[in-house]
């Protein structure tokens, strides 16, 4: 691959950083096998389209701030995924100093009480609270599933989702010849009758796998 691209001008980086941490591209690899650094007015044109103007240094600077501290007003994550079999950490935020006491209720009903991990993290100032930051994770043995964790400390009280999946996913048996086949589509270049166009979803709710002239989905969404 070749780097052919402008480099980004001097002084862009608050905005590349603020447009990562929204999920926005700063930059990308072209069909050509060339680096393509995305053009500041882009940048900026996006993020207003999400809520987040950026038309100045010193919006910039606000908005990158705010983003840093938004995990830290959370007790707990939107959501942890972990995989069967390992250890997985997850931060869990209360008032510096503050006890904190965390549970998984188990999808069948049991609980876990994931351990907490020895990691010293620095607290921080948000919004006029003086935050800090417990390690715990979870534990080996949590079994595959959707659960629930709890957290609580004084009268604050929090839950998210956890999903645990398994740690792979073998092969099938392939029977004597080591070969198999199957139908592949890439589902947001399928179109049917019923189809919108791109990121479209009434078709992939009617895909009948079992049937070779089958209506393919247009769409993950």
């Amino acid at each position: 691959m070749s780097d052919s691209s402008t480099p980004a001008p001097a002084g862009a980086a608050p905005l590349r950083e603020l447009a990562e941490a929204y999920g926005v591209a700063s930059e990308y690899w072209s069909f050509f096998g060339e680096r393509v650094v995305v053009p500041d007015e882009t940048l900026r044109a996006v993020l207003g389209a999400l809520g987040v103007p950026a038309t100045t240094p010193d919006l910039v600077r606000v908005h990158l701030a705010h983003r840093r501290d938004d995990p830290w007003r959370r007790m707990l994550p939107a959501s942890v995924v972990a995989r069967q079999g390992r250890t997985t950490p997850f931060p869990v935020h209360v008032d510096h100093g503050e006890p904190v006491e965390v549970w998984l209720e188990l999808e069948d009903g049991g609980r876990l009480d994931p351990p907490q991990v020895d990691r010293f993290v620095e607290p921080r100032t948000v919004d006029g609270r003086l935050v800090g930051e417990a390690t715990f994770e979870i534990p080996v043995d949590a079994p595959l599933g959707w659960h629930v964790l709890h957290a609580t400390s004084g009268t604050r009280t929090a839950h998210a989702t956890l999903v645990v999946t398994p740690d792979r996913l073998e092969l099938p048996d392939l029977g004597p010849d080591g070969r198999a086949w199957g139908l592949m589509a890439q589902l947001y270049s399928v179109r049917s009758r019923q189809s919108w166009g791109s990121a479209t979803s009434p078709t992939s709710r009617t895909w009948p796998g079992s049937r070779p002239a089958a209506r393919a989905p247009t769409s993950c969404s």
